[in-house]
């Protein structure tokens, strides 16, 4: 195993802005605040993004099958008991409501396969939100297999993923239209193969980045740094506030594939061409940590808020939904702003203690 270990502390901080996205997303519709649609899918598209953009930050090249069972061992223990944690609560959400136990869909979710069933009530059961490790565990094992020779195994990963995106398409122009909403989801928000390609396109950008940009920032002002952080920075509240520019690339596309147009086509424009290369400029841009706003990402407060990541991830709409049985008396107490207030304040300690006791423990932190 070739290893290398380019460290980007600022990185830590994007984590936990894009997790505070997606847990604004996930807000209680009795807190009485909703953002506008999507923000829930930018925040999950930047972390595939993300993901696929540090792994070559710390692996080079990988030799046999050894190397590979090494690294997927590591992934499976940093992930899995942080899982297994939160799919007992989900069980246990189920138990208090006196739902029925789905047994199918317990055994999925026990071995990370929710994201391969296409209803929703697999991929989206028990903490809805471990589809996503599922399907970053698919994009590992490719990760692990193309290391061991980039050159030519990246570029057939990348095209089977396209591939996949095509069948996509045309399947949803095959079914009925009753069905393509749930079908949409799926196959644009969950489905494994689809999202590699947000992971590879992370992962090609990354060796952009070690190879060129990373040099060529030495040559480049902090002032025009911050230049380029502002604009980055409109660019994803544009995003996140009115989309206004991925609306005219979506009109634009559509003109050129007419007969996608409609959620199937929004969704891929955004999630799979806007957003990632928007996510990309983020990554080229905070990670060469010459501009005032990436330093100020360097911070210590701000890289242990970015360390939680993980744990508000996982336990953040398990939190709410347990909220739910005593909405009416904390409403009633603290009212709808403090409210809010409280249940994130309860998402944050609970997600210190579980890294402080359980997630950095087992990683031998």
């Amino acid at each position: 195993m070739e290893n290398k270990k380019i460290n980007i502390n600022a990185f830590f901080f994007l984590r936990f802005l894009a997790i505070f996205i997606i847990v604004l997303h996930h807000l209680p519709p009795a807190v009485n605040w909703q953002p506008k649609g999507g923000f829930g899918d930018i925040g999950t598209s930047f972390f595939f993004v993300l993901s696929g953009f540090v792994l070559p930050l710390g692996y080079s090249r990988f030799v046999g099958i050894k190397d590979i069972y090494s690294f997927l061992k590591k992934r499976v223990i940093k992930l899995y008991p942080i899982h297994l944690i939160t799919l007992l609560a989900g069980i246990l959400l189920y138990v208090i409501n006196k739902w029925p136990v789905p047994t199918q869909q317990l055994f999925a979710n026990l071995f990370l396969l929710q994201s391969w069933f296409s209803q929703k009530s697999f991929f989206f059961s028990f903490n809805a939100l471990s589809w996503f490790l599922s399907s970053l565990i698919f994009c590992y094992i490719i990760f692990a297999v193309v290391l061991t020779n980039p050159k030519i195994l990246y570029p057939f990963a990348l095209l089977f993923s396209v591939v996949s995106i095509v069948l996509s398409f045309v399947y949803l122009g095959n079914i009925p239209s009753a069905e393509k909403t749930e079908k949409t989801l799926f196959l644009f928000h969950v489905f494994p193969p689809n999202r590699l390609f947000n992971f590879l396109f992370g992962m090609g950008a990354s060796y952009v980045f070690i190879r060129f940009i990373r040099n060529l920032s030495y040559k480049i002002s902090p002032s025009i740094f911050f230049v380029l952080e502002f604009i980055i920075i409109a660019l994803i509240a544009d995003h996140l506030c009115s989309k206004i520019l991925v609306s005219y690339l979506y009109q634009y596309i559509a003109k050129l594939y007419v007969s996608g147009t409609g959620l199937a086509l929004f969704y891929f424009t955004s999630n799979y061409i806007y957003f990632p290369i928007v996510s990309i400029l983020l990554l080229f841009i905070i990670g060469c940590e010459r501009g005032p706003i990436s330093k100020m990402m360097q911070t210590p407060d701000l890289i242990k808020l970015g360390e939680l990541s993980f744990c508000i991830y996982m336990s953040h709409q398990l939190i709410f939904n347990f909220f739910g049985i005593w909405q009416t008396g904390l409403l009633n107490a603290l009212g709808k702003p403090m409210t809010g207030v409280t249940v994130f304040f309860f998402v944050i300690v609970l997600s210190s203690l579980m890294s402080k006791y359980i997630e950095k423990p087992i990683n031998g932190e």
